[in-house]
């Protein structure tokens, strides 16, 4: 065989493989659309639904239903509301269940009644507490001290925003040192800390009171508290005095429901614990299997590291171990698949060494999935000068010539550590194609001029990033990088 026919075999087979290649890039930006217009239409479908249900609850107890007002003190707030809610039958009394096992017995019941200080009755009752969630990996946390909720216009001093504790899972509050209140306090059962704004739908709100009358201000105190952290969907919370307790249920910040008990009652601390692990969020079990799943523990105290659209992010270590902290991602049942698309992205991405990598292999979980991420840094701050901006654009050239895409290159999606920048949270899992590129360098774009997409409006800046995906080479990267440096002003503020 002639040079010449190898040469033409040589040359008809390269253009077959590009071909096939330009083909296969078509293929996986026409699926890649079609995921994303299926993931909008499942949210639009969920929050449809969510709406009608809410719309309905509403239209049913809407008589009952009050919403705390600014011009009503916490005293009136209670009484009028449980008026209502009983008016309408939606306050009830548990029955005691003869032989089961009561939250304390008559004789302890005893003891607190002599307790005269609400900090000492929080002080007795916290290992009670303590014991009967054991075993749900659930934890009560002090909070009274430690100012966590946001303030309003609602209540009347600093403190209606702060409640005396909550429930939630050990890895999602932040720790506090014990306060030196001159309070006894024996055993190793109490924690201190503030709730995480994000992860309030994770939360059983406590509230105690050393009187004997639950029904005025400390009713109205806790309507405040839900309307604040659960202002949509369902809320839980726990008022408590010496002797009785409610369970309170709300509904898109007011309150729905009320189920009261005596401490003494039989069947008082099984009703109890089931309220509080029957209504406990979904990413609180979540995070309780996979990190079982996977043989890790949170760091508690100091686990939570960040939530995004699609899955939320937790400081963890191996069971036993005291090696380097990991990050533990996990995400619900509705984004399995993603989150294995971007165990793959980030399998790819390593290699640059501009990204976070996987650790051991992506795993299913009990409604969800979960994957370990190394190393554990800290957020960046925004670009100010042109120099910073182009070290971003810098860092996604280090994908794109490698073939890899981001998917939301945004400021906050970049940790550093130990002096290095990483790229985290990719939401792009196909190779690169000029036309993902493009999207990258827009997205990258808008993050650091912190403005909205529909809201850039600049014909500069849009000419040259479709510059960069019509020719998608580091030189028009640089030119897009220096424009946006010139963009950046002291004044702009943080999307």
């Amino acid at each position: 065989m002639s040079d010449n026919v190898e040469k033409e075999i040589r040359e008809r087979d390269r253009k077959i493989a590009d071909e096939i290649r330009k083909r296969d890039r078509k293929i996986v930006e026409a699926f890649c659309e079609h995921y994303r217009k299926i993931l909008e239409e499942i949210r639009e479908l969920n929050d449809k639904r969510a709406e009608e249900t809410r719309q309905l609850v509403e239209r049913t107890i809407a008589r009952a239903l009050v919403p705390a007002t600014p011009s009503k003190p916490d005293l009136q707030l209670g009484y009028e509301h449980v008026g209502l809610l009983l008016q309408n039958g939606y306050v009830s009394s548990a029955e005691e269940t003869v032989g089961a096992d009561a939250f304390w017995s008559v004789e302890v019941q005893a003891q607190v009644d002599c307790i005269k200080r609400e900090d000492s009755f929080d002080a007795f009752i916290t290992p009670y507490f303590t014991n009967a969630l054991d075993s749900h990996d659930v934890v009560f946390v002090h909070s009274e001290l430690y100012n966590s909720l946001p303030q309003s216009g609602f209540g009347n001093s600093n403190t209606a925003q702060i409640p005396d504790g909550f429930v939630t899972h050990r890895g999602m509050y932040h720790k506090e040192p014990e306060p030196n209140d001159g309070v006894s306090r024996a055993g190793t059962s109490f924690r201190f800390g503030k709730a995480i704004k994000a992860l309030f739908d994770c939360l059983v709100l406590f509230e105690s009171n050393i009187t004997e009358d639950l029904e005025g201000a400390p009713f109205g105190q806790v309507m405040q508290y839900i309307q604040h952290v659960f202002p949509k969907g369902s809320g839980n919370a726990v008022l408590f005095d010496r002797t009785a307790f409610w369970l309170i249920k709300s509904i898109n910040g007011v309150v729905a429901r009320v189920i009261n008990a005596t401490w003494v009652m039989g069947g008082s601390k099984a009703l109890f614990r089931d309220f509080i692990t029957e209504n406990l969020s979904p990413w609180v079990t979540r995070l309780t299997a996979a990190c079982s799943a996977l043989n890790v523990e949170v760091v508690e105290g100091d686990a939570f590291l960040g939530r995004g659209a699609f899955g939320r992010v937790f400081k963890v270590k191996r069971v036993g171990q005291d090696g380097d902290v990991l990050a533990l991602k996990i995400v619900e049942k509705i984004s399995i698949g993603r989150l294995f698309l971007e165990y793959d992205a980030l399998g790819r991405a390593k290699y640059t060494g501009w990204a976070i990598r996987p650790v051991g292999e992506a795993t299913e979980i009990s409604d969800g999935a979960a994957m370990l991420l190394s190393p554990v840094g800290k957020p960046i701050s925004y670009p100010t000068t042109n120099q910073e901006a182009r070290v971003l654009f810098d860092m996604l050239w280090q994908l794109h010539s490698a073939g890899v895409t981001h998917g939301d290159p945004r400021v906050p999606n970049v940790i550093v550590k130990d002096g290095r920048r990483l790229w985290i949270d990719f939401s792009e899992w196909w190779h690169a194609s000029p036309l993902l590129m493009q999207n990258d360098a827009k997205i990258l774009t808008q993050s650091i001029l912190r403005v909205y997409p529909k809201d850039l409006q600049d014909l500069e800046l849009e000419a040259l990033i479709s510059k960069y995906g019509a020719s998608p080479t580091q030189a028009n990267l640089n030119l897009l990088a220096d424009k946006v440096g010139e963009r950046l002003t002291p004044s702009q503020t943080v999307d």
